[in-house]
């Protein structure tokens, strides 16, 4: 239908590699005018690669306008610590999501406003 092209047009993802390996997979998704979903995947080879993966991310956020949200998995303090990095809060502190991954794992909500 035309609904769900033009939502798909408006969705933005990307892929980081570095010598063939991605590194950062990630964007963000409409959801409505001034509303965005974030989202990343990251893997064990990120980490030496961290200020060009910050780098793209806040390049792609800066020209997102309006609310994004982002969630990060409760146990995965690095994942938090790149959250601020890139400018998110967390919503309602604490702002735990019970059972909201797909493992039934916690998560954290965070979001921010361009």
């Amino acid at each position: 239908s035309n609904a769900e092209l033009m939502y798909l047009e408006r969705m933005s993802s990307y892929t980081l590699s570095y010598d063939g390996t991605p590194i950062l997979c990630g964007g963000t998704m409409y959801q409505w005018p001034g509303r965005h979903m974030g989202w990343a995947y990251l893997n064990k080879h990120s980490g030496k690669h961290m200020l060009a993966v910050t780098r793209a991310a806040r390049n792609h956020l800066a020209g997102v306008s309006g609310r994004i949200d982002f969630t990060v998995r409760r146990d995965f303090a690095a994942g938090h610590k790149w959250a601020k990095l890139l400018g998110f809060e967390i919503e309602n502190p604490p702002g735990i999501l019970k059972a909201f991954g797909p493992e039934g794992e916690d998560h954290i909500a965070y979001w921010r406003y361009n």
